[in-house]
């Protein structure tokens, strides 16, 4: 077992709190210490400590964050198979393919802009480019145009000004299969959102959605995490300047490619 240096053990004990870097062993020698291939989770958190690899134990972990950790192999593995941008740290080891640090956050597009992203087939589901950037989750503001509710769901309809996106709003966690492996806590916290959110979801209201794309019926669709009404009437104007300027300074920006 390593001995970590008096000034570095508070630095560890912070880390555990993590959910991505909860699992991670570091080894704090003379040298910087090193971090794996799951430091693209938290890039510029790596790159500030030179990092180059990351060693991690899932046996002798506790509090070991399987569910985090399954859904980024899982999206590590659609990369690989698509041949997506990824990037790698600056003095990263060889072979260790980092995921690009803006495929990894949430998105703000304009409706024409989501609805011009391009499906990529691959292992569950596949993924979603826009100018060959994996994009996973997004944010969209627009006016509710149509709204239809069911028993497990509320799908609707925001129009921005731009184009009309399709979003759907699950309400049926307690009954569907599909959250069974949940913890308890998230799924509490997911059907308290979805049912307040729910309840938002009116003809002709300001709504600011997150969610992750999806498709239906070869129908790109947004599946809502979060929402809420927008009261500030200058919402739909500083809502449009950020995607544009996001879309200009990161998005567009060039993203090389790496062979895994």
């Amino acid at each position: 077992m390593v001995t970590h240096p008096p000034h570095m053990r508070g630095f560890e004990s912070g880390l555990s709190r993590i959910p991505f870097l909860a699992h991670v062993a570091l080894r704090l020698p003379s040298q910087p210490f090193k971090l794996s291939s799951f430091a693209p989770t938290l890039p510029r958190f790596a790159a500030g400590f030179r990092t180059q690899r990351m060693l991690v134990k899932g046996k002798s972990c506790r509090g070991f964050d399987t569910d985090s950790l399954r859904r980024w192999l899982e999206l590590r593995q659609e990369l690989k198979h698509s041949g997506v941008p990824l990037v790698e740290l600056q003095n990263a080891g060889s072979g260790s393919a980092l995921v690009d640090a803006v495929s990894m956050s949430v998105m703000r597009l304009l409706a024409f802009d989501l609805l011009s992203v391009q499906h990529r087939p691959g292992p569950q589901g596949g993924i979603f480019c826009r100018k060959g950037r994996p994009v996973k989750k997004v944010e969209m503001l627009g006016l509710v145009v149509s709204v239809d509710r069911r028993d497990s769901y509320v799908s609707f309809k925001l129009d921005d000004g731009t184009g009309c996106v399709p979003c759907i709003l699950w309400t049926n966690h307690y009954k569907s299969s599909y959250f069974a492996h949940w913890r308890r806590e998230e799924l509490e916290l997911q059907a308290a959102i979805a049912e307040s959110g729910a309840k938002n979801v009116k003809l002709g209201c300001l709504l600011r959605v997150m969610g992750r794309l999806s498709g239906f019926r070869s129908q790109l669709q947004i599946t809502v995490l979060s929402l809420h009404e927008e009261k500030d009437p200058n919402a739909e104007v500083f809502h449009w300047l950020q995607c544009m300027k996001l879309a200009l300074q990161s998005y567009d920006s060039s993203c090389p490619q790496l062979a895994l």
